[in-house]
């Protein structure tokens, strides 16, 4: 596999004019911040294929999950159940035969070596129909908070966002304007991932249609 090493945020030292200008009346009612370093791979294959469904579970604990549902299982800075959470790992399936997880950038490195054994123990005694890609280096997570972050997505995203059809723990792809993202409901908002070298367009993209709604751009680690 190719070297896991991340570059810095697309959005390093981006100027937020317009997040300024449009909270400047008031208090923010959605927050967009950036989530660098997570890890983000393509999982590949047939669902049916046990060897591929087992290679996921060994290397992740869980299933490859079907329709819109998110997968999530807390991590722990110790490796076992009782250090202190360092985030979620979230799996769900991006295409009919296509699986994304993403994971906290503390265990990027650790995840990428775990698809890699668990691929290669299974490709050992049957042929594994399927693979993983590690697209760290080329998609970028966002974040998006706030009591009008649903009104936000649904003036670009033609996705029905009520909470009957796209509660929290879903997931799907869709466009947004003109762009192509992977959106997923969390339990405090929503996750946006995007193709890298759109990012920055995106996020001015979101900016403008986010103005009504007084968005706010915040750093990585700046509070709400």
């Amino acid at each position: 596999m190719a070297s896991t090493a991340v570059p810095e945020s697309p959005l390093f030292g981006m100027a937020v004019e317009e997040a300024a200008a449009a909270t400047s009346g008031g208090q923010a009612r959605a927050t967009l911040r950036s989530l660098p370093f997570y890890g983000k791979f393509l999982l590949k294959g047939r669902i049916e294929d046990a060897a591929f469904a087992s290679a996921i579970e060994r290397a992740t604990g869980m299933q490859p999950p079907s329709g819109r549902a998110v997968m999530a299982r807390p991590l722990q800075a110790d490796g076992g159940g009782t250090g202190a959470s360092t985030g979620d790992l979230l799996l769900f399936r991006s295409s009919p035969k296509c699986w994304m997880l993403i994971s906290p950038p503390a265990a990027r490195e650790g995840m990428a070596a775990g698809l890699r054994t668990s691929f290669a123990l299974a490709a050992e005694p049957h042929a594994v129909r399927g693979g993983w890609v590690d697209m760290s280096a080329g998609l970028h997570l966002l974040s998006l908070e706030g009591d009008q972050a649903a009104a936000l997505l649904e003036r670009g995203c033609p996705l029905d966002l009520d909470d009957a059809d796209f509660p929290p723990g879903a997931a799907a792809r869709s466009l947004f304007g003109p762009y192509a993202i992977a959106l997923v409901r969390r339990t405090a908002g929503y996750w946006l991932l995007i193709d890298r070298s759109y990012a920055r367009s995106f996020v001015d993209y979101l900016l403008d249609l986010g103005a009504p709604f007084a968005i706010r751009y915040a750093e990585r680690g700046e509070t709400a």
